[in-house]
Order: structure tokens, then C-alpha cells, then sequence
């Protein structure tokens, strides 16, 4: 069938089919691309992954078996009613980010990004935010990019200061020793204590938290727009086993 063979020719360029993409390449109406993609889902061809607007299909494998979820994802939000909860649903519907991680690991994972991003949201005056998520064998890592006033002209501004090294200081005497009001600034600083290394990088300059080398590193960089915050949280990795040395055989004594 001419709809079967256009499926096949996106899913070999993408890896993934939308019902738009259907829609676009054959001239069929959405409801009929729906309901071909739909039966072909029901016939064990394709698996579809998402809900509603947001699902797309995929070929199924042999056994029923779901393909692997990505290790990495990225979304580029608009800052208008965003739900926070809804977001971090998403990324653990489409990703493997935070499967398989240990329930305090993932915990502390999913408060780290839920909380950078309520930030952003709450504070940056960004029209866009965007969101990347990845894991490692060795490590979990986000960014939170937004294109607002910035966290330290906004620091500046709230307190009357004149420069953005003295916004950069008062920041820092302001690292809460208790757990703070959810997406506050202070909620940032919290998660420098528990990340093993967060960076905040706006305007001209960028302050690293090293909890691994216990330090503060503040240092200059160019002039860029809006905030950018990286967390990064270190992954115990399974030791290898350790191979015994085979003992020399010993010769047999005459007796």
C-alpha cells in the first residue's frame, strides 16, 4: 500500500514517524493518517510512544519489546503556564534518565532538575527555557538555558548594587543551610550542596560549586544573555572484579 511505503521511508530517515509527518508527505487527511497508524500498531508493525499531540511510532521489535528509551533528551519550552510536574512526567515517559538509578539517587535527581527549572520559570522573565537532561555510565547531567534579565543582574538590581561580582557575593552569603521555599533562588543554592558540581554561568561571570574538591571557583567569561545552569551528580559504577592469580602447579616429589 502507497501509505505502508511512505511510513517506511520516514521511519528509515528519522528512526520515527508523527501522524503530521504522514499527513504532510501523503496529502491524507489526520484522521485517516490516525487511523492507518493506528492499525499498524494493532497489527504489531509500529509501537507508539506518547500521548495525544505528543506521540509518535516507531518500528516494533521482534517480541513485543518496547525500543530503548534515550539517555539523552532535550525540550524547548515556552515560559506560559508551564507545569513543572507535567514536564519531569514527560521526561521520564520519553527518556531513561532517571530509570534504574537507586530510590535516593533518583529522588535527589528529580527534586535537582524540578527545582532549576521552577527557577527559571519564577525568575527569569524568559520567553523560552530550554531543558537538557543526560545519563552516563558514570554521571547524570542538566542544563537549564534561559534568555532573561540574568540571576546576577537580577541580584543587582533587587539590591541596588554596582557591579556584577558584589551580586555574585551577596549570592553566596545567602546559601541556606535548611531546605527553602520551592523554585526560590535559595532552592539553587541548596542544590549546589547536594550536586557534585553545579555551575551558574550569566552575564560576565560563572561561579562553580566542586563538591568534589570542596571549593568555589568565580570566574570571568564573555557577555551572554539569560542564565545557564549545569548540575552534575557523579555515578557509582560497579566495581570490576578482581581476577584471582592462578597458583603454579607443583611439580610432584619423587618418593
Amino acid at each position: 500500500m502507497e501509505a505502508a511505503k511512505h511510513i517506511d521511508k520516514i521511519l528509515k530517515k528519522n528512526g520515527r514517524i508523527t501522524t503530521n509527518d504522514l499527513v504532510d508527505k501523503t496529502g491524507f487527511s489526520r484522521a485517516y493518517a490516525q487511523r492507518f497508524l493506528k492499525k499498524m500498531v494493532e497489527e504489531g508493525t509500529l509501537l507508539r510512544i506518547g500521548k495525544a499531540n505528543q506521540a509518535h511510532y516507531v518500528p516494533a521489535r521482534r517480541r513485543g519489546k518496547p525500543p530503548a528509551k534515550p539517555m539523552r533528551i532535550r525540550k524547548i519550552l515556552t515560559n506560559e503556564g508551564l507545569s513543572e510536574t507535567k514536564i519531569m512526567n514527560r521526561i521520564q515517559e520519553e527518556s531513561s534518565v532517571f530509570a534504574g538509578l537507586p530510590g535516593t539517587v533518583a529522588s535527589v535527581a528529580l527534586y535537582a532538575l524540578t527545582e532549576l527549572l521552577k527557577n527559571a520559570v519564577k525568575h527569569s522573565a524568559s520567553e523560552k527555557i530550554d531543558l537538557q537532561a543526560l545519563k552516563t555510565p558514570t554521571e547524570l547531567h542538566f542544563t537549564v538555558k534561559d534568555w532573561g534579565v540574568g540571576i546576577f543582574n537580577s541580584i543587582m538590581q533587587k539590591k541596588r548594587l554596582v557591579s556584577t561580582g558584589d551580586a555574585v557575593q551577596k549570592l553566596l552569603k545567602r546559601r541556606p543551610a535548611i531546605a527553602p521555599e520551592p523554585g526560590s533562588r535559595q532552592a539553587v543554592l541548596t542544590i549546589s550542596k547536594i550536586a557534585d558540581r553545579l555551575t551558574i554561568a550569566s552575564f560576565e561571570k560563572k561561579v562553580v560549586f566542586d563538591n568534589l574538591q570542596d571549593k568555589i571557583f568565580v570566574r570571568e567569561i564573555e557577555p551572554a544573555q539569560g542564565t545557564r545552569v549545569d548540575f552534575i551528580l557523579k555515578l557509582k559504577t560497579p566495581a570490576k572484579p578482581v581476577k584471582k592469580a592462578s597458583r603454579p602447579l607443583r611439580k610432584a616429589s619423587a618418593r
